[in-house]
């Protein structure tokens, strides 16, 4: 009987073990650490224009952060679109974003600032306002296709991205896409 105890908590002390084993391999999500500082009702809308192969798409997304607790955020995307002159109205989706991701996905992800090639600081215009933003600069390579990408971030907008230039090369053809911040608001 004495022994008891004992046999009861070895099989808790493995699942415990395991369980810290389990969580080793999860980080805290780049993406989710943005938008983390911000309660819900936070907004930020972004203009974007991609011109491929001589077809420009201009975008307008608003993103509003619904819900955010320790464990996932959740962001609503409102999108316009305007391509050949026609004005295209997406309906609005839910997007989850999750505190804890894998290691390896957080290393490849284009959110994370710790894959930067490039780093700094400048002073440019995001909605009207001149702030001073820390900036990165990704470069990826994958299945014959290569991306280059500069990324502003400032943490008074939710999401932090307050401009981004990329380009992207496959198969002959480049891609464009530009993106400003131009409205945010923090609640």
């Amino acid at each position: 009987m004495k022994n008891r105890p004992i046999t009861l908590l070895i099989p808790a002390m493995l699942l415990m073990a395991f369980a810290s084993a389990a969580s080793a391999d999860e980080v805290t999500n780049p993406e989710f650490k943005m938008w983390s500082e911000f309660k819900a009702g936070s907004t930020v809308t972004r203009s974007m224009t991609t011109d491929s192969a001589g077809r420009k798409i201009k975008v307008t997304q608003k993103a509003t952060l619904k819900s955010i607790d320790r464990t996932k955020a959740v962001v609503s995307m409102q999108q316009t679109l305007v391509f050949n002159g026609q004005e295209i109205k997406q309906p609005s989706k839910d997007r989850e974003i999750l505190a804890k991701i894998k290691k390896a996905e957080a290393e490849k992800s284009p959110a994370n600032p710790e894959n930067a090639i490039e780093r700094g600081e400048e002073s440019i215009e995001v909605a009207g306002k001149k702030l001073k933003c820390k900036w990165y600069t990704t470069k990826a390579e994958q299945n014959g296709t290569s991306s280059l990408a500069k990324v502003w971030l400032h943490e008074s907008i939710p999401g932090h991205i307050a401009k981004m230039e990329a380009t992207t090369k496959a198969g002959g053809q480049e891609a464009k896409v530009d993106l400003v911040v131009t409205a945010f608001e923090k609640k």
